[in-house]
C-alpha cells in the first residue's frame, strides 16, 4: 500500500502491514524524480517482502527554524507523526534510491529493535579504494602509509563542516535508517532540535554522532546503501548531461546498470543530476 501524505496530514491513515518504507519527496524536482524512476521499484520491493509505503510531500515544521534548513532535517520528525505509531519498524530511505530486484530483507539485518540500522560512509571501499577516492576528491596524492589516517581526517573533517568538533567517531549515510517507532523518537527529536550549523551533509553529522554516541548502530551491509557518487568518483565517469553523444549516455546508462548488480538498494546520494538525466531521457538502467 503506498500512502501519500501532505505534511502532519493522515488522522485517517491506517496501516495495512506492520512495517513501512517512508521517504520525503519535498520540492518538485525530487518527487518527479522518484516517481518516474524509483517508485516502481520500491512498490515491487514492498509487495515481496511485506511493507507499507509512505510519501512525505511536504514538511513536518514549517516554522522559521525549519525553513532555515534543507528538508533533509524533517526526517527527523517522521516517528513523532501519530501515524508511525502503527509501525513495529520504519525503514526511511531518501528519495534518490532506487531498489533493486535482488535485495533482501533489511530489517533482518538489525534484529535488536532499540537498535538503528545504518550503513558507515565509505564501507562500500576497500582500504586502496578509499585513498584512491580521497586522492580525486582532494586532487593530491597520499602516502599509502598515511591513508588509513587520511580518511579518518576527512571524516573529522566533515564534522566540523557541520560545527561538530569530535575525533574518531563513525559517519554514518542517513539515507538509509531502520528504526523503531518504539524506540527512536526521542533521539531524532533531540537531533532535530539541537542547534547545529548547516552545512553540505544537512542531519548526517548531527545524527552520527547522537547514534554512535548511544551505541544504538547496527551497520548494515554497504548493499544497502551502494553510493553511485563513491562508484563514479573511482570510475572517473563523465559528469551526467543531457547534451553528451549518444555514446557517452550509453557508457553512462550501463555504469549504472553495472553498479545496480551490485546493490540492494543504489543511491544516488549527491548525485541528483544522474537520476535526472535519466528520468529526461526516459531511461531506466535497472
Amino acid at each position: 500500500m503506498l500512502r501519500v501524505l501532505n505534511g502532519t496530514l493522515g488522522s485517517d491513515f491506517r496501516a495495512e502491514h506492520k512495517r513501512a518504507l517512508v521517504t520525503l519527496t519535498i520540492g518538485d524536482k525530487h518527487r518527479r524524480v522518484w516517481e518516474k524512476l524509483c517508485r516502481h521499484t520500491w512498490l515491487s520491493y514492498a509487495a515481496r517482502m511485506g511493507f507499507d509505503i509512505v510519501q512525505i510531500t511536504a514538511k513536518f515544521d514549517t516554522s522559521a527554524f525549519a525553513e532555515a534548513r534543507s528538508p533533509a532535517w524533517q526526517k527527523c520528525l517522521i516517528l513523532d507523526q501519530p501515524w508511525a505509531a502503527q509501525y513495529e519498524r520504519i525503514v526511511f530511505l531518501d528519495c534518490d534510491i532506487v531498489i533493486t530486484g535482488r535485495a533482501l530483507d533489511v530489517t533482518e539485518s538489525v534484529p535488536d529493535p532499540a537498535c538503528v540500522g545504518l550503513c558507515v560512509t565509505g564501507a562500500q571501499m576497500s582500504a586502496a579504494e578509499r585513498q584512491i577516492y580521497l586522492e580525486r576528491c582532494l586532487g593530491y596524492q597520499l602516502q599509502p602509509d598515511r591513508a588509513e589516517y587520511s580518511w579518518a581526517q576527512f571524516i573529522a573533517a566533515q564534522f566540523r563542516s557541520a560545527g561538530i568538533a569530535v575525533e574518531g567517531a563513525p559517519m554514518f549515510n542517513t539515507g538509509v535508517l531502520v528504526l523503531s517507532p518504539a524506540h527512536h523518537g526521542p533521539l531524532l527529536r533531540d537531533v532535530y532540535y539541537q542547534p547545529c550549523k548547516e552545512g553540505r551533509l544537512y542531519e548526517q553529522p548531527a545524527l552520527s554522532l547522537a547514534i554512535w554516541q548511544r551505541g544504538l548502530q547496527t551497520p548494515l551491509s554497504a548493499r544497502y546503501n551502494w553510493n553511485m557518487h563513491e562508484a563514479r568518483t573511482l570510475r572517473y565517469v563523465a559528469e551526467p548531461d543531457g547534451n553528451r553523444p549518444e555514446r557517452e549516455i550509453r557508457e553512462l546508462v550501463q555504469f549504472i546498470y553495472d553498479e545496480a548488480e551490485k546493490a540492494y538498494f543504489l543511491h544516488f546520494s549527491a548525485y541528483m543530476v544522474m537520476l535526472e538525466l535519466l528520468a529526461d531521457q526516459d531511461r531506466q538502467p535497472w
